[in-house]
């Protein structure tokens, strides 16, 4: 199935990817890596790998939920194959380039972390990566020769426990590289609602306007039930978006953990795990990807419209809920589309006092 047929659209998030997975097991293995590359490109979810905080989840994400991109990455020959599609990837020719090159440089780095490239296929890789720079977006490989600037953590640990601290971004002094998210950041901390979370300040490189419409269009292509609230932007992510609270121009942070904030029980009162959902709550949702053992926090959003019914399936398909994705745009969605794309095994909102 693909998102141009009519049934997409009444699809949730689970039935979509169920609609993808239509290929039998004896299919999948008779098929050549290559005609797998061919499926993988043209995979209707394909963008989704966007909506992660790093782009290795977001692949990770597809392999996980995808029958052809868990298969494709067990072949012995994937390497060959992928250099060689990579190197025919055409900006100028080709539809759906945007989906299809974050598809490819996603599994090179799938493939450079678990299996290696020579010298000579990294430099056959950045040369056309180079050439594709020039046509659009540059996502993933810039982490294969570039890594984090060190960090001072003794010191960023002082600054958490300092007895008084006035609201707002403190940064400890450290400027980091992101290679995931292809941008320059400060480090520091975020104080609000009496206490303060590890933060990074976005200082340069978001995307041109033309870059954030395309990924908003293909976005919306995949997920037509979803509305558009904000444009795609790497200045900040799902938690400095529900917990801050700062207007989209102003919001230049990104937060890994706000748990500090959702227990500030000055500010915010917490509720059951997995019930009703009520306008204006934050929510956090936890949940297990890619081989985890036990739900870790995976993403925060904010309620839009409150749940109805009297389970926890009917308040996360009835509620309606607002939250950054990863790094593309903000979206009006239901809470159980954030839920099943996040892995979800819980949930736990929490109600501004």
């Amino acid at each position: 199935m693909t998102s141009a047929e009519e049934a997409w659209t009444e699809m949730d998030l689970s039935q979509q990817i169920e609609a993808c997975n239509c290929f039998s097991e004896e299919q999948l293995y008779v098929a050549t890596t290559r005609e797998l590359l061919e499926l993988a490109k043209s995979y209707p979810l394909g963008i989704d790998a966007m909506l992660f905080d790093t782009y290795e989840e977001g692949i990770e994400h597809l392999i996980s939920t995808s029958d052809v991109f868990e298969e494709l990455v067990g072949r012995s020959d994937l390497k060959k194959e992928l250099l060689d599609c990579y190197e025919h990837l055409d900006g100028k020719s080709e539809s759906d380039f945007l989906v299809k090159r974050i598809v490819l440089e996603g599994l090179i780095r799938y493939q450079w972390k678990h299996d290696g490239f020579t010298a000579g296929e990294k430099k056959r890789i950045l040369k056309h990566h180079e050439k594709l720079s020039a046509e659009l977006l540059s996502y993933y490989l810039n982490d294969i020769i570039i890594t984090y600037i060190d960090d001072n953590q003794t010191r960023l640990f002082d600054m958490l426990n300092l007895a008084t601290r006035s609201d707002g971004f403190t940064g400890d002094g450290t400027y980091w590289y992101l290679g995931d998210m292809h941008s320059y950041v400060e480090k520091g901390i975020y104080t609000k609602y009496g206490t303060s979370v590890e933060c990074f300040r976005y200082i340069s490189n978001d995307y041109s306007y033309a870059d954030a419409l395309a990924i908003d269009n293909d976005l919306l292509t995949a997920h037509p039930s979803w509305l558009l609230l904000g444009h795609a932007t790497k200045r900040f992510n799902c938690h400095s978006y529900a917990w801050l609270m700062l207007a989209y121009n102003s919001n230049d942070y990104w937060i890994n953990n706000p748990t500090n904030y959702a227990l500030a029980s000055s500010y915010f009162g917490s509720n059951y795990a997995n019930s009703s959902l009520t306008t204006n709550q934050r929510v956090l949702i936890y949940g297990m990807q890619n081989g985890e053992t036990s739900p870790s926090l995976k993403h925060s959003a904010v309620v839009s419209i409150s749940s109805q019914g009297t389970t926890t399936m009917s308040y996360m398909t009835t509620a309606k809920v607002r939250s950054k994705l990863g790094a593309s745009g903000i979206f009006l969605t239901t809470m159980y589309d954030v839920y099943v794309l996040y892995g979800g095994t819980y949930y736990i909102p929490y109600t501004p006092l």
